[in-house]
């Protein structure tokens, strides 16, 4: 992930009120550390929408489908997700 995108997803995280750190990244993307101002901890999932291809891409939509559904105690709980960009 360029450092002008992972500018863009920190000042994306400040807006919405969370502080935030790059825990790591893959081929796709980012994902963030996050804590709001009331101390509930996240992870937020930043992808690269030019370095994914169709099947990829429809992949994920069916990974956000899932996520929005499922509640287990041994995967994170989706909350919202936006595209931008």
């Amino acid at each position: 992930i360029s450092q002008i995108m992972m500018n863009q997803v920190i000042e994306k995280l400040e807006i919405m009120n969370l502080k935030s750190h790059p825990l790591g990244s893959g081929a796709t993307g980012s994902v963030f550390y996050g804590q709001n101002k009331d101390g509930v901890k996240v992870a937020v999932k930043s992808i690269d929408i030019k370095k994914i291809n169709a099947g990829i891409e429809k992949q994920i939509e069916n990974e956000i489908k899932n996520l929005t559904t499922l509640r287990s105690p041994f995967i994170v709980k989706l909350y919202d997700y936006f595209r931008s960009g």
